[in-house]
């Protein structure tokens, strides 16, 4: 989940396809998903199962700008479609597509802040369902330079995945307390955030080129078969 200011009046907030009752917990797990792979729903099922056994797990794709450099090939119709076919045979999983609206609602043609995805599920939800936000151990380091993190600690306490050097607790510790920017009883929060589970590469820059020099068979086992097949149905990735 990237980071606009925000607009008044606020855009609408798209529903989250999520039971009405029974729900004691979710995942947030957001990411331009460009394109979703294998990795991206392992790592998300392993990190529920670690910490959150019962939660939903709620995928959200960023926002991104189509008028930036960075923008995403495929568009955002495409990305949810990728998604929704990845996440299919997942349990208790759906796709919340609040940041994709309300950056089309809004005048600004910018990505939205974390923390007002949050707050916004905090809105639909209410207060009887907890919420926790997915991260990697690499956007913890910067996690301090976020908008609000102090909010967002409050509201959605971060569940940790390893990443490369960050593969512990204490390797987390070390690297935040370089950054000067947590007290020592914030640090040994940090730490317990970090879930022990092996690291899951996630490499889409990499699929990106596989699949732009049409090399489909080296993409077996890393990018889903009903995922692999919309992208050449498509022709998504595929440069003219």
């Amino acid at each position: 989940m990237s980071d606009p200011p925000q607009t008044d009046p606020q855009p609408s907030i798209t529903p989250i396809p999520l039971p009405s009752e029974g729900v004691g917990c979710v995942i947030l797990f957001g990411g331009s998903f460009d394109p979703v792979t294998l990795a991206h729903t392992r790592m998300a099922t392993e990190a529920r199962r670690l910490a959150e056994p019962d939660a939903w797990l709620i995928f959200i794709p960023a926002a991104r700008s189509p008028h930036k450099p960075d923008a995403p090939i495929p568009s955002d119709a495409d990305r949810v479609e990728m998604l929704r076919l990845a996440t299919k045979d997942i349990d208790r999983c759906t796709i919340w597509t609040d940041e994709i609206d309300r950056v089309r609602q809004a005048r600004q043609d910018e990505p939205s802040y974390s923390i007002n995805t949050i707050e916004r599920a905090r809105q639909v939800l209410g207060d009887h369902t907890r919420l926790r936000l997915l991260i990697g151990a690499d956007q913890a380091l910067n996690f301090h330079r976020w908008r609000d993190p102090q909010r967002i600690l409050e509201l959605a306490p971060p569940i940790v995945m390893p990443r490369n050097d960050l593969a512990n607790s204490q390797a987390l510790i070390l690297a935040l307390e370089q950054t000067s920017a947590w007290s020592d009883a914030e640090l040994e929060q940090w730490g317990a955030r970090l879930i022990d589970m092996p690291e899951i590469e996630a490499s889409a820059t990499h699929v990106r080129e596989l699949l732009q020099q049409q090399a489909f068979e080296s993409l077996q086992g890393i990018v889903h078969d009903r995922v692999l097949a919309h992208i050449r149905q498509r022709r998504i990735y595929t440069t003219p």
